[in-house]
């Protein structure tokens, strides 16, 4: 679309990331906070010789913490393989949730130490897609994972080592579209491109 090299478009994509490195560092969401993981094959694990398809959550599935508050507020942070242990949704998480909060989650066990070290009170469905009452306690969350992964499918063969560069860039976004009515998307990321201080390095 721009007529420019493969190699030129991703030096500049990693030039647009670089400007919302730490972005979601200072994201703070109070209120109600709902929880959840959304998993992805890791394409550095498939691309090994010795690659074993295994089923459910597995050290083959990359886990991503996501939370949203009742303001459309978003955090979203990669959090290792397989289904998350108590340390490492604390780690993901913890520093984004504002004590008081009360967190909405699907009763996966290590969301507890998070409530517990929160300092927040929760409410907890049992995850059945056929219970309504489940489906529609957790409909924002939900809807947030379903868009996450269509962004993220936009990008196959992304490196693991990008992922967390690509999830900083829509949290931003998401913001962007949040406030469309309050600024005009385009020129409010314009803006904070041209804006921005960010530094980045060339591959080249």
């Amino acid at each position: 679309m721009c007529e420019v090299a493969h190699t030129t478009a991703f030096e500049w994509r990693r030039r647009v990331f670089a400007t919302v490195d730490g972005y979601q560092e200072r994201l703070k969401l109070s209120g109600r906070v709902w929880i959840d993981e959304l998993y992805l094959t890791d394409s550095d694990i498939v691309r090994g010789a010795d690659f074993v398809q295994k089923r459910g959550l597995s050290k083959n599935k990359i886990c991503i913490a996501v939370a949203i508050d009742a303001f459309k507020n978003a955090v979203v942070v990669v959090c290792g393989h397989g289904k998350p242990s108590s340390k490492r949704i604390k780690d993901a998480l913890l520093s984004h949730i504002a004590p008081g909060s009360v967190i909405v989650h699907d009763k996966e066990k290590s969301h507890a130490a998070l409530v517990k070290a929160a300092k927040c009170t929760d409410e907890a469905f049992r995850a059945d897609a056929r219970d309504p009452t489940y489906l529609e306690a957790m409909e924002l969350v939900n809807n947030l994972c379903s868009w996450l992964r269509r962004y993220l499918f936009r990008f196959p063969g992304m490196k693991k080592a990008n992922l967390q560069s690509y999830l900083n860039w829509f949290v931003y976004l998401f913001r962007v579209r949040r406030d469309e009515e309050k600024w005009p998307k385009t020129e409010r990321v314009l803006r904070h491109l041209l804006m921005s201080d960010a530094h980045y390095r060339s591959s080249r």
